[in-house]
């Protein structure tokens, strides 16, 4: 991977803005628009709250070391940017949680004048109508018990049990008294289910997205361009030969002892500090933890991704869905004849 560039620590709002969309450039392309669309909607949509603009500046300057580190090789956080881009986690899987919760608009007049009645019997039962009543919970049970079957391994998610989908056959018949519980108390414990449920949910992708990952996890794509670019050298001065001297922070190493000085640009901490250490006699040491992440390991990578994604498609008859989780499906191999009995 690329290493970091000696740039100073970037201060001002407008120099962390274009820190982060440099960094942002260097990663692959299936993440890349994500990441450049979300700093900029970040930047944009928080852009006069000057009252906060402290913490904001604390968060970006963690989101740039962030993706400074999974720039020099930091394979761990590059699954998690992975993860963030195709909607595993974070706010991309808010976005695509609500086209799963959400169902379709009414189609015709029949389905509309069956909509209308049914929030009419719900004002008529004296019940406020909530966010639940906005769900399509049978697609959401549907999807839930697919990714259930699915047995993921390495979820950012937690597994879903078989008795978490059907939740109204475990609300409580009766209270500590023998009686019948109260409505409202009935409709509160079901929100509550239903919310544990879509929490532990790894909502479908687009299908062209979906085939795209699947592609690129099986290695169909052999374009280079996928691939994270090389960092581009620093610029330099054609007609001269001298280089200014790097400045020597001596006030840093009189006031605390070598080892905390020096803690940044240690092989432990630089990954994230981006700092170089050029007190070593032998030369820059290897960050820890930094790899060179080769085609073969992207394809790895990717294909870990696509085993946590799946795609969701209605049935052309018009009823259920159609849904496909990403991974071969392993097919044991006939037994010979003569080995049936062993």
């Amino acid at each position: 991977m690329s290493r970091p560039l000696r740039i100073a620590e970037p201060t001002r709002t407008l120099h962390i803005y274009r820190h982060l969309l440099r960094e942002s450039s260097y990663l692959p392309v299936f993440a890349r628009a994500f990441f450049d669309s979300r700093i900029k909607e970040r930047f944009r949509h928080n852009g006069n709250d000057w009252k906060n603009v402290d913490t904001y500046k604390k968060k970006a300057r963690h989101g740039l070391r962030y993706l400074r580190a999974v720039n020099n090789g930091d394979l761990p956080r590059m699954r998690r940017v992975i993860l963030l881009a195709f909607g595993r986690t974070g706010r991309r899987r808010r976005d695509l949680m609500d086209d799963l919760l959400h169902g379709d608009a009414p189609k015709d007049s029949d389905a509309l004048e069956a909509y209308t009645h049914e929030i009419e019997n719900l004002i008529a039962g004296g019940r406020e109508r909530d966010f639940l009543d906005s769900w399509d919970k049978e697609k959401l049970r549907t999807f839930a018990k697919s990714q259930a079957s699915a047995n993921l391994r390495d979820s950012p998610k937690a597994d879903i049990a078989l008795k978490q989908i059907m939740i109204e056959k475990h609300l409580p018949k009766e209270n500590i008294w023998g009686m019948p519980p109260a409505k409202k108390l009935l409709r509160s414990k079901e929100r509550k289910a239903w919310k544990v449920l879509a929490d532990k949910v790894l909502p479908p992708l687009p299908t062209s997205e979906w085939e795209t990952l699947r592609d690129l996890a099986l290695g169909r794509v052999k374009d280079p361009a996928i691939q994270a670019p090389r960092r581009r050298p620093v610029a330099k001065n054609l007609y001269s030969r001298w280089k200014p001297p790097n400045p020597w922070n001596w006030h840093l190493y009189a006031t605390q002892p070598v080892v905390a000085a020096d803690r940044q640009a240690s092989r432990r901490f630089k990954l994230l500090s981006g700092r170089v250490d050029d007190n070593t006699p032998t030369g820059d040491p290897h960050a820890i933890g930094s790899r060179r992440i080769t085609p073969r390991t992207w394809q790895h990578l990717l294909f870990q991704i696509w085993t946590l994604t799946a795609k969701m498609e209605k049935n052309p008859s018009g009823k259920g869905w159609d849904i496909t989780w990403g991974g071969k499906t392993f097919k044991p191999p006939m037994a010979r004849a003569d080995s049936e009995l062993f």
